[in-house]
């Protein structure tokens, strides 16, 4: 049985996690990029006097952590994938391999980080595939 719907969805969600690393690295190149960033604070508290915006400092901090974690969370989901898409080569383990990708997904979506949640459904689609679908059997002639 060939698993080629699976793997190209994981390769859709591989590429997804790909360009959420790559935001949350351009957020750690921009903090480092002190006229930009405080140029965005400033009109973020400009456009929402009403909203309970941290101070500067702390807005920067948190900015960098959210960063670090997306670069990191976005990498390790995206290797579970390769291997999960490797399991699946030659259907040679597709529960493993199902079981990798929806486990990767989930907790990728319980961490805060609800940017990732959307590159969870590629993952949680070949997961699930890669448990139902079961091979056909072919039918007995007398």
């Amino acid at each position: 049985m060939k698993r080629t719907p699976e793997i190209v969805i994981g390769i859709i969600g591989v590429v997804v996690y790909g360009f959420t690393a790559i935001m949350g690295g351009t957020m750690l190149w921009m903090r480092g990029n002190e006229a930009t960033v405080k140029s965005i604070y400033d009109d973020v508290v400009e456009q929402n006097p009403g909203l309970a915006i941290p101070d500067y400092q702390t807005f920067l901090d948190s900015m960098g952590a959210g960063a670090t974690i997306l670069i990191v969370v976005s990498i390790v989901a995206m290797l579970c994938g390769i291997i999960a898409m490797i399991f699946l080569k030659g259907n040679s383990r597709p529960k493993a391999a199902g079981i990798l990708f929806i486990t990767s997904a989930a907790i990728v979506v319980i961490l805060p980080l609800g940017i990732s949640s959307f590159s969870s459904v590629f993952y949680l689609t070949a997961g699930i595939m890669s448990l139902v679908r079961k091979p056909k059997e072919p039918i007995a002639t007398l």
